[in-house]
């Protein structure tokens, strides 16, 4: 096949994204040729966020999903953000903890409106 017979065969794709947000990462650039499967786009949607926090297993008991969290911290200079734990994982990870201690936590997952904060 001649190199002219390829260039004719490829074709412009519009893509379009089932749910609204925003490009978060562009795995390609424009001209490449793509198979079936490639990922193109990560897409996400900012007024929605989530944090991952590791919890210890002895504390975990006390969590549930659709709890109430409050978000503090010294990037939020004082303020607090409410949240509400969307995801707990079904198995502990051993961790290293800032003091050198070996130690099972739970990762944790609370999802809150960040929407305030851009």
């Amino acid at each position: 096949m001649q190199l002219d017979e390829l260039k004719n065969k490829t074709r412009k794709v519009y893509v379009s994204s089932e749910i609204d947000g925003t490009v978060l990462t562009k795995y390609i650039d424009k001209g490449i040729a793509v198979t079936v499967g490639t990922l193109l786009f990560e897409i996400g949607e900012y007024n929605s966020a989530y944090i991952k926090v590791r919890v210890l297993t002895d504390d975990v008991g006390k969590i549930k999903i659709g709890q109430k969290a409050v978000i503090t911290g010294e990037l939020l200079n004082d303020e607090s953000i409410e949240g509400e734990v969307t995801y707990i994982a079904p198995k502990a990870e051993t961790v290293i903890s800032s003091l050198g201690v070996e130690q099972q936590r739970i990762e944790v997952r609370i999802k809150f409106d960040n929407s305030s904060l851009m």
